[in-house]
C-alpha cells in the first residue's frame, strides 16, 4: 500500500512536470512569434522609407516620373506599433501623411493629364521626418539585436 501512494505521488509529480514544460515552450513560441512579427514591421517600415527617401530624389530629377511613395506598411501597422516609441510613431505618422498627400497629387495629375503640377509637390517635407524615424527604428533594431544577443560570449558561441 505505502509503494502505491509514492507511485502515484511520482506519477502526479511527473505529469506536473511535463505540463509545466509544454506550457513554458508554447509560451516562449508566442513571444518568439510576436517577435518576428515587429521585427516584421520595424524593416518592412524600413524599406518604405528607404524607397521613399530615394524616390525623392528621383522624382526631383524627373518629375514626370509615375513612381509612386510606398505607404502600404504604415497603413497596414500604423495600430500596431504600441512597441515603438511615440516620437518615433509621430515621425512615421508625418512622413507617410506626406507620402500619402503626394500620391493624391501624382495621381490627380496623371488622370488629368496635367503633369505640371506634379512639379510643385512638397515631397521634401517628407524627407526629415521620414529620416528621423529611420534613426529611432535602427536604434530600436540595435536594440533588439542587443537584448536577443546578450547571452553570446566574446567569440558568438551560445553559453550555457
Amino acid at each position: 500500500m505505502p509503494q502505491d501512494i509514492i507511485i502515484g505521488i511520482i506519477v502526479i509529480a511527473l505529469c506536473a512536470y511535463m505540463f509545466w514544460r509544454i506550457n513554458r515552450k508554447s509560451k516562449s513560441k508566442t513571444n518568439t512569434t510576436t517577435d518576428v512579427e515587429q521585427l516584421e514591421k520595424v524593416i518592412g517600415l524600413l524599406q518604405n522609407i528607404d524607397f521613399n527617401i530615394k524616390n525623392i530624389s528621383t522624382r526631383t530629377a524627373n518629375y514626370r516620373s509615375k513612381k509612386r511613395f510606398h505607404v502600404q506598411t504604415w497603413i497596414n501597422n500604423k495600430e500596431k506599433l504600441e512597441f515603438i516609441d511615440p516620437g518615433i510613431i509621430d515621425k512615421l505618422r508625418e512622413g507617410f501623411t506626406t507620402a500619402q498627400e503626394c500620391n493624391a497629387k501624382i495621381e490627380a495629375a496623371f488622370k488629368s493629364k496635367d503633369l505640371v503640377s506634379m512639379q510643385t509637390l512638397e515631397m521634401e517635407k517628407m524627407r526629415e521626418p521620414l529620416n528621423l524615424a529611420r534613426v529611432g527604428l535602427i536604434e530600436w533594431l540595435r536594440k533588439d539585436y542587443e537584448l536577443r544577443h546578450s547571452s553570446t560570449g566574446s567569440r558568438g558561441l551560445f553559453k550555457r
